[in-house]
């Protein structure tokens, strides 16, 4: 595991949480990926009173990425209006991510 500062995904991440849509939570959330061929996809949470249809941030940026043709995502980065670090939730989120990942693979 590489050990460095992901200045850009996070900068933009960090950028992209202004463009959330959270009426209901409050919690904006930035999400920005880095490819093997240097692009940078961003995504923003987008709630929905209807929980099932609500998007996470991480989301959005993998399937701007993926709809594209870029599946090979090297860093990702989040952040939130917390103040806290971020992770892509667990479990459901992990899940999703390793199963859209993975599919290069077989």
């Amino acid at each position: 595991m590489r050990n460095r500062f992901l200045y850009e995904p996070a900068y933009r991440s960090s950028y992209e949480k202004f463009k959330a849509y959270n009426p209901y939570s409050g919690l904006a959330v930035g999400c920005a990926l880095k490819t093997s061929s240097g692009k940078i996809y961003d995504g923003a949470n987008n709630e929905n009173s209807v929980f099932g249809l609500t998007t996470r941030a991480e989301r959005v940026a993998v399937f701007k990425a993926v709809s594209e043709g870029n599946i090979d995502i090297e860093e990702i980065a989040l952040v939130a209006s917390t103040g806290k670090p971020s992770i892509p939730a667990a479990p459901a989120d992990k899940c999703y991510l390793n199963s859209v990942l993975i599919q290069k693979y077989i």
